[in-house]
């Protein structure tokens, strides 16, 4: 299910050039940012929650 999501240009390049990188495309790599900024959340509320 396509996502919309808010990017600046310069973010865009250097998203694209990081997914060039790792030989991915940039669809890949921004799912793979949102995963990891995720349970890094988790793991923030988990501790605040101690």
């Amino acid at each position: 299910m396509p996502r919309n999501v808010r990017i600046t240009t310069d973010e865009m390049v250097e998203i694209k050039q990081y997914a060039t990188n790792e030989k991915k495309s940039h669809t890949w790599f921004l799912r793979v940012m949102v995963l990891r900024g995720l349970e890094s959340y988790k793991r923030e509320l988990a501790f605040k929650s101690r």
